[in-house]
């Protein structure tokens, strides 16, 4: 997609929130959404919905695939995810629907049905563009669950797997949390003093100098604790 500033006109059918996204632009949403570290997965998942209802309505006309995708566009809430991977499962939103239930659950601080879910993803869909977040948002879970070893290990294959994902910035921060809760403070220093030495004009180095900032006093009040 371009990014011009020609008016869209409204076409019939296209849901309003597809038409705001079309109006707008996904990469404007993705720059706020790199921006931001914290809970990125359901941000992300946002995005997803929005960008594949949109591609899909523009590139098909099968009736089913069309309802599937609309829906898609305008769901919020867990049944209606679940009700799209039910009804539709063969459908293209059919994956961004568990993508999306999955975040829904996440946001909701089920943590281990979200973890299952993006499980659930990787299984059906282990080919799809979007396989990156499913695995970011299996490891932001396990984290949130505090099950920091295999979190610790899943933070790892991400990076080692998507080192230049737009995405791989969140899932270094998340290792670096990771190693701070485990008193692992050197590790975790040394993971933001790479990423800032390695990134210097990235926009997440404020975030990677912040995080650093804090495990010092964490290490600071570890030592001087009785």
């Amino acid at each position: 997609m371009n990014n011009d500033e020609t008016t869209h006109q409204e076409a019939p059918g296209k849901p309003a929130q597809v038409q705001q996204l079309e109006q707008h632009e996904v990469p404007e949403v993705l720059d706020f959404l790199k921006e931001n570290a914290i809970a990125i997965v359901v941000g992300v998942l946002i995005a997803v919905v929005g960008f594949v209802g949109f591609t899909v309505w523009k590139n098909t006309r099968a009736a089913k695939i069309d309802t599937a995708a609309s829906l898609l566009a305008n769901s919020q809430t867990a049944p209606q995810f679940q009700e799209i991977i039910n009804n539709y499962p063969d459908t293209p939103a059919a994956a961004l629907a568990y993508l999306s239930l999955a975040g829904a659950y996440f946001d909701q601080g089920q943590f281990d049905l979200a973890r299952q879910t993006f499980e659930q993803f990787k299984e059906k869909h282990p080919r799809h563009t979007m396989i990156a977040v499913a695995e970011l948002g299996i490891a932001q879970s396990l984290e949130s669950i505090g099950n920091l070893t295999e979190a610790l290990s899943a933070y790892d294959r991400y990076l080692a797997q998507h080192a230049n994902h737009f995405m791989a910035p969140s899932a270094t921060f998340g290792k670096a949390r990771v190693l701070e809760a485990m008193s692992r403070f050197d590790d975790a220093k040394a993971v933001y003093e790479t990423f800032i030495a390695e990134n210097p004009e990235s926009r997440w180095t404020i975030r990677a100098e912040t995080g650093l900032e804090f495990v010092r006093k964490q290490e600071r009040a570890a030592q001087t604790a009785p």
